[in-house]
């Protein structure tokens, strides 16, 4: 799958262009996670926002229990293909809420936050179709 169908296909882009879809798919790359492997962690700088195209990702929070040194992480949410999740590389203070971990050898695309606030300060209806997705996404959530 190339990274425009990828993005046509995710909620968050759905909306978009051909012409924007492009200017986007500029913006991303592609990484591999094995099963088991962190894509990020809670408190980690958020600075990319991810579209998942193959496998399955597990959002996690993490609770405190009785004793302040143990913690326990419950499952949120779980991403399927042609989701988005990381958007708090969007919002400010940048730092990831929740935990991304792959439950299965997850393909993933990448997309530089920091480039795509960029494109959105030089295209405003860029920026109101992702961000209108993305606002969709946190409702869901």
């Amino acid at each position: 799958m190339t990274p425009n169908q990828s993005l046509r296909e995710c909620q968050v882009f759905r909306r978009l262009t051909d012409e924007h879809l492009k200017k986007v798919e500029g913006l991303c790359s592609r990484e591999v996670y094995e099963a088991g492997g962190y894509i990020f962690r809670a408190g980690d700088a958020a600075e990319r926002l991810f579209v998942l195209e193959e496998g399955k990702v597990a959002l996690q929070l993490e609770l405190p229990m009785r004793h302040a040194e143990l913690r326990k992480r419950v499952t949120v949410d779980t991403i399927a293909k042609n989701e988005f999740f990381g958007w708090s590389s969007l919002v400010e203070p940048y730092v990831y809420t929740l935990t991304a971990i792959c439950l299965r050898q997850a393909t993933v695309l990448v997309i530089n936050a920091a480039k795509l606030s960029s494109l959105f300060q030089s295209n405003c209806s860029i920026a109101y179709e992702v961000l209108y997705g993305v606002v969709n996404v946190m409702g869901a959530r």
